[in-house]
């Protein structure tokens, strides 16, 4: 470790002059000896004019690290260059500390939102800017692969990353996929990206449309297989789509799903998928799977995401027989 050894009185000056000279080594304690104080460097300063007029000489030097300080980060989630931390945060830390918090650890995002709650039919969110752009649209990436998100638009959840590439993972080429409510477009764009499947991406938010219709034509060289945005109320997807014509069946609508279950049973084949995105307790799991999809084949189920105290979105995968 080197220092720069330099008489008190010359201190200050010396600390403006190597800092403008970006070779000041922030990470140790300046520290005193005698009369003089030691200046941290990450190399020789070189000898300008203003340096050279000072008396300082290059030493060996063990000065003290600094103590990083400790940031208390909120619950959050990172979209594209956005932060968004949910109101029960604000139980424990103010807003001003929320966006120290936030903007400490990560530098290059532009908006930092916290969330109230959800709004509207489509249950979009509710969005109090907390600092930066008012702008809840950005670019956000997922294996790669790059979705336009509208937080006040349309329904986003950063945190079905995962879930989104398992789907597509367990699917295959040549396969049939009806997406009844697909958002922007997750599941579609995962699934066409690993295999020469159809996907139906349907959304009866027509915002949600558009920006599935835009995460298309941005990832375009990557997509193999076909899909095909649609807008249609899945409760009328009876009149529109013959019985028994897909190969899987993406359910994920957690609150509602059991109201359409004898949609998902017409628009199956028989050895047909249906994953199937549920609310419930662990206690109370299995007896809504048992209530309300009785006639269908249970092979698996997973705790998806936490969605309250004691709740969780369950994903079950469930076979027509």
């Amino acid at each position: 470790m080197k220092c720069i050894e330099v008489p008190k009185k010359y201190a200050e000056r010396t600390i403006k002059l190597l800092r403008a000279l970006r070779i000041m080594d922030n990470e140790h304690i300046i520290t005193r000896k005698d009369d003089h104080v030691l200046i941290p460097v990450k190399k020789e300063p070189p000898m300008n004019n203003e340096l050279s007029s000072i008396p300082m000489r290059l030493i060996i030097c063990s000065p003290p690290v600094k103590k990083k300080k400790e940031v208390k980060v909120p619950a959050h989630d990172i979209i594209g260059d956005i932060a968004v931390v949910r109101e029960n945060v604000l139980e424990y830390m103010s807003r001003e500390e929320i966006v120290e918090a936030l903007r400490t650890t990560y530098p290059r995002i532009r908006t930092i939102y916290l969330k109230k709650g959800t709004e509207g039919v489509f249950r979009v969110a509710e969005l109090e800017l907390l600092w930066g752009v008012d702008d809840p649209s950005t670019i956000h990436k997922e294996y790669g692969l790059r979705l336009k998100v509208d937080l006040r638009r349309a329904y986003y959840n950063p945190r079905l990353s995962e879930e989104h590439r398992r789907i597509a993972e367990n699917a295959g080429d040549g396969e049939s996929i009806f997406d009844l409510f697909a958002g922007i477009g997750g599941f579609a764009i995962h699934i066409a990206s690993l295999h020469k499947a159809t996907v139906l991406m349907n959304d009866l938010n027509p915002y949600a449309v558009r920006l599935g219709v835009e995460n298309i034509l941005l990832n375009k060289k990557r997509i193999k297989g076909t899909i095909i945005p649609l807008r249609i109320d899945a409760r009328l997807a009876l009149k529109y789509f013959r019985t028994e014509s897909f190969d899987r069946v993406i359910a994920n609508i957690p609150r509602s799903t059991h109201l359409f279950e004898k949609i998902y049973w017409y628009l199956l084949r028989s050895k047909g998928m249906l994953h199937l995105y549920f609310l419930s307790s662990i206690s109370e799991r299995d007896e809504f799977i048992k209530r309300y999809f009785a006639r269908w084949k249970l092979t698996g189920i997973r705790k998806v995401i936490d969605y309250a105290p004691y709740v969780f979105i369950w994903r079950a995968d469930l076979v027509k027989p």
